[in-house]
């Protein structure tokens, strides 16, 4: 099916999401540089307030298949794209811990359940499989070139001895979540009428799966030492371990996003040969080393 084949609002929504990540690369190496380093707030503190924003997802993400069942997918995600604009506005305005709570939380507890939300409006709005697969593809994609767009922008403007440069960074991304609430509007309600006649099934139907239980587990090992580094982990190790710069931390995700784009046609044809298995054994390797390696980067090398 060529490009130009896909349905007008599945490109608007496309076109929308992509400025929304755009958005989140301008921010996602630079909230912990910017509460430890240009507003002063001790290391191990920053480390709590963004560990309660992960619960607060967690919490989140639990409700929110529910709530995508019963609003539908463009309810649901126009509401989280707005609770991320106003936690980006009050990140802005964050001087201290208190300040750095709330918007944490609602950072947390709307960035969490996003994912699922763009999976499902995706779902909603290709139904045909064929094309389904295609436009998770172009999305994953766009997702990643949009994250390090922002995250090359980012780096050219901000700077630790001028907390405005970060405020301008965090307003900024707000205004690229408005931008796709707006685009939302133009969708269908993308809502799944219920089966009637098909019987419902709960958590414990589902978790009943040998199988699914240990993919589950997996997950979380990989999630627990994947993406949550990028906005605490390697920002702070970087930053306070290894003295490097604001500046190359978000160049260095600029980097990763950049191997994600350039490399996924070709990891894609091998994992189609491959057992899934084996395919997220493989990445699990991938990710040990990487951060092996990481952690080794700022050892003192020998004369």
């Amino acid at each position: 099916m060529p490009g130009s084949a896909l349905p007008r609002v599945t490109r608007l929504f496309l076109a929308g999401n992509a400025v929304a990540m755009t958005g989140n690369g301008l921010v996602i190496a630079f909230t912990l540089i910017y509460l430890h380093q240009a507003r002063g707030i001790a290391l191990p503190v920053v480390g709590l307030l963004l560990a309660a924003g992960a619960a607060a997802g967690l919490l989140a993400v639990t409700v929110s298949g529910v709530l995508l069942d019963r609003l539908g997918a463009r309810r649901v995600l126009t509401g989280i794209i707005l609770g991320q604009a106003t936690a980006q506005v009050l990140l802005a305005w964050a001087h201290n811990a208190a300040t750095a709570l709330p918007a944490l939380l609602l950072y947390g507890a709307t960035w969490a359940p996003m994912f699922p939300a763009i999976a499902t409006a995706i779902a909603g709005l290709t139904p045909d499989p064929a094309a389904q697969q295609r436009v998770f593809a172009i999305n994953f994609t766009a997702q990643n070139a949009a994250i390090g767009i922002g995250t090359v922008l980012g780096a050219a403007v901000a700077n630790v001895h001028h907390p405005g440069s970060f405020q301008a960074l965090f307003l900024a991304n707000a205004v690229s979540c408005l931008i796709f609430a707006v685009v939302l509007t133009f969708l269908p309600a993308l809502r799944t009428a219920p089966a009637r006649k098909e019987p419902r099934a709960g958590y414990r139907d589902v978790l009943a799966r040998p199988g699914l239980r240990l993919v589950l587990v997996a997950s979380l090992i990989v999630a627990f030492t994947a993406y949550p580094a990028f906005d605490s982990g390697l920002p702070a190790y970087a930053s306070v371990e290894a003295h490097v710069s604001a500046r190359v931390v978000a160049l260095s995700l600029t980097v990763n996003t950049a191997l994600i784009v350039l490399a996924q046609l070709f990891v894609l044809r091998r994992v189609r040969r491959a057992r899934r298995s084996s395919a997220l054994a493989i990445s699990g390797l991938i990710l040990a080393t990487s951060w092996a390696m990481f952690g080794l980067a700022a050892l003192p090398v020998a004369a």
